[in-house]
């Protein structure tokens, strides 16, 4: 798909000193690409982009998360653990923490309180780190992301409000992003990504086979709300391009975009019930680079991964299973809440004054929990301040509430957080450090190549004759429909 690639950015050429001859040397720094093609329920790895030319494997090198940990670190766990459901409000308002401020796109602040849903289909900063200061002080997060794979995250990066951003030490790899993501389409079973099905040696006997399974992460009830949520990002919140360009049924479509800090990276991982593809674009940033990606780069990500799997689909489509939807729990509770709330309607005191809510209503999600009765304090994050500018614009008072405005001109500290150009996040990732766990050098990865494996197909095997007899062995793989993508 060379009519894609030649319009992912620009091309870097510089020169640099070769340590080993100390000679001038020229290179050249295109964008790259890592993405993941796998299957929900078992976790097989049916497809890999590694870069666009010979080296480095991108699927396996760790980048900053942005706000693809969203659903995994703070809105999952959040829902989970019956802390909000679908239509909670969060708070959206400049919010110090100590020595951490944070704000929206931009480097904006909504001034208002917002639904979960809203907040997550659109990716707003200031209430998913509002939630996750809630969340990690009664809830172990830790313990949801290694069940789904990711083990890169060090014990600070958990204690720090700029993780639900993304912010790590190490970061996290394409493959452990979308394994992860998955777990979501998997109504909440998590399933081991894997390449290798068995090795056998010249013989004919196994030596190696990979153990299938599950592990529970969430509930059905919180996949099933966790869904709705996020399929609102490509219906209507930071991911709508996929939506359009799409060339199946998206019904049933949930998906999550993503951006670090000065657009170095940038994401997109959607999920049909059949098949999870995450895919990440940025610059090597080779000897001391820093090179960020073009203004519309979220744009040029989804609409490759939309032509990607528009030809996927062409080979593999009952794979997608796009009508396999997740039965509604029983465990599931649905209340009408007042849209501005989140709570139902009614009547309280607040500041001394008799306040009240009627008219417009939603129905909010709940694992297994309904909202107690009206609250004139009803958000994760809000302060006195924010509820009497709440309140007195209920009111009739023309205050500001609801008017964005900029960290400048609220006089914000110097450590905020800003998101990039499609509301995605913004996370104080350093220029991608090693995690111990993960080799310094990944795999080499043919440029642009994409073999997708069908279960379906019978498995072949194929030979790799070494010279030491302890490496003679055959792997056992399934057969590939094997694209080059130019």
């Amino acid at each position: 798909m060379r009519e894609y690639r030649d319009n992912w950015g620009t091309t870097h050429t510089y020169t640099y000193t070769d340590s080993a001859t100390g000679k001038t040397e020229t290179a050249t720094e295109p964008v790259q690409n890592g993405s993941v093609l796998l299957d929900n329920q078992t976790g097989a790895i049916l497809g890999f982009v590694g870069g666009v030319k010979s080296g480095i494997n991108h699927i396996y090198s760790t980048r900053s998360s942005g706000s693809t940990i969203k659903p995994i670190a703070v809105y999952g766990p959040a829902i989970e653990n019956q802390l909000i459901g679908s239509e909670s409000q969060l708070a959206d308002f400049k919010t110090s923490f100590t020595n951490y401020s944070v704000s929206d796109f931009g480097g904006t602040i909504a001034n208002k309180f917002m639904p979960a849903s809203y907040a997550l289909a659109h990716s707003y900063n200031i209430p998913a780190v509002n939630l996750y200061s809630a969340i990690k002080e009664k809830v172990n997060v830790a313990s949801y992301i290694k069940k789904m794979g990711i083990t890169t995250f060090t014990k600070s990066d958990y204690s720090k409000l700029g993780f639900a951003l993304g912010g790590s030490d190490y970061g996290v790899s394409v493959k452990q992003e979308a394994s992860a993501f998955s777990t979501f389409a998997n109504n909440g079973q998590h399933a081991t990504a894997y390449m290798i099905s068995s090795i056998t040696d010249p013989s004919g006997r196994a030596v190696y086979k990979h153990k299938g399974g599950n592990t529970k992460v969430f509930s059905k009830s919180t996949a099933y709300i966790m869904q709705k949520m996020l399929h609102g990002v490509v219906s209507s919140g930071t991911g709508t391009t996929v939506n359009y360009l799409a060339n199946f049924d998206t019904d049933n479509l949930i998906a999550k975009t993503g951006t670090s800090n000065d657009d170095k990276d940038i994401w997109f991982i959607g999920s049909t019930p059949g098949l999870t593809m995450a895919s990440w674009m940025g610059y090597d940033n080779n000897y001391g680079h820093s090179f960020s990606l073009g203004s519309s780069q979220s744009t040029i990500n989804e609409t490759y991964w939309a032509a990607s799997m528009n030809a996927i689909y062409q080979l593999i489509p009952q794979q997608f299973k796009l009508h396999k939807t997740l039965s509604r729990p029983s465990n599931v509770k649905s209340v009408k809440v007042n849209s501005l709330t989140g709570l139902p309607n009614g009547t309280g005191t607040f500041n001394g004054k008799t306040v009240k809510t009627s008219g417009s209503t939603v129905t909010s999600l709940y694992n297994g929990w309904t909202p107690d009765a009206f609250k004139t304090e009803f958000a994760i994050g809000g302060t006195f301040n924010n509820y009497r500018l709440f309140w007195n614009y209920m009111d009739g008072a023309n205050n500001g509430y609801g008017k964005t405005t900029s960290v400048k001109d609220d006089d914000a500290s110097v450590n905020t957080d800003t998101t990039t150009k499609d509301q995605q996040d913004a996370a104080k990732q350093p220029l991608h450090p090693v995690h111990p766990a993960v080799r310094r050098s990944a795999p080499a990865a043919p440029a642009y190549c994409i073999a997708v494996h069908p279960p379906t197909v019978p498995a072949v095997r194929q030979s790799h004759r070494h010279t030491s007899q302890v490496h003679r062995y055959r792997q056992v793989h399934h057969q590939p429909l094997v694209h080059r993508l130019r």
